[in-house]
């Protein structure tokens, strides 16, 4: 039993192996967060992009510390020049089954196009911005991997209300200024609508914030771009949020 008053405790695999989760015992005495998760399904292109939806929707549960387990099964080039065929990882529970990272450099040369790193590198950007209810609905992903899997339909010319949540986890200064673009068709089709606001967020802390935006008014797709910025210089813009129109 642990008895000292200052130490952390990170939990491991809440809920079982290879599972989605997002389960974080709260604290309000120490800091808290998982320590593993995802492990073995972190093989598998699905189970690679929970390292994204997972992280995500703990994050907004105040976790301090998270660490799904374990990239290298997913993406072994994340050190330079490693290929899928160089390394062999542990069997995979409960099959038993050694098998090989899903990416390397032999099979994914341009890692940074990859939707599922891209959306990794999202769910984790210290200034996050991020849709509530689509990263809701996506979360589980599928088989592919893919985002989204879930495309939300809304109808056309509708003023919609979009609940953001905005982190500030850097080290210096509160000010974040969050924006919000409909683009009819693409991320780089016409403006439909935006909207813009600042932001006061103290450091290792979210907000939540309501927003609206109408939808374009013909067309069969709209996307919502979201991004956040500090000092003008932009920290992460996100062109994932699909809708279908009808």
């Amino acid at each position: 039993m642990i008895t000292a008053a200052n130490f952390a405790a990170f939990e491991h695999y809440p809920g079982g192996l290879g599972i989605y989760t997002e389960q974080v015992t709260t604290s309000t005495t120490r800091p808290f967060g998982v320590g593993e998760f995802i492990w073995p399904k972190d093989q598998t292109i699905q189970g690679l992009m929970w390292f994204a939806t997972a992280t995500m929707a703990m994050r907004q549960k105040d976790a301090s510390d998270l660490r799904p387990y374990t990239l290298l099964s997913g993406w072994a080039s994340f050190v330079p020049g490693v290929r899928t065929t160089m390394m062999k990882l542990e069997p995979t529970y409960p099959a038993g089954v050694i098998s090989s990272p899903i990416y390397g450099e032999d099979n994914l040369p341009n890692p940074w196009s990859n939707p599922i790193l891209v959306r990794i590198q999202r769910a984790m950007n210290p200034v996050a911005v991020a849709d509530v209810a689509y990263w809701n609905a996506n979360r589980m992903s599928n088989t592919n991997g893919d985002w989204p899997a879930a495309i939300e339909s809304v109808t056309r010319g509708t003023r919609l209300s979009r609940q953001i949540v905005v982190f500030n986890d850097t080290f210096a200064g509160t000010a974040v200024d969050v924006t919000w673009e409909m683009h009819q068709g693409t991320a780089d089709g016409a403006i439909a609508d935006q909207g813009s606001m600042r932001l006061a967020i103290p450091l290792g802390q979210r907000q939540t914030i309501t927003v609206g935006v109408t939808a374009p008014s013909t067309g069969t797709a709209a996307v919502l771009v979201l991004q956040s910025a500090r000092d003008g210089r932009v920290i992460l813009r996100d062109d994932g949020q699909q809708f279908r129109l009808q």
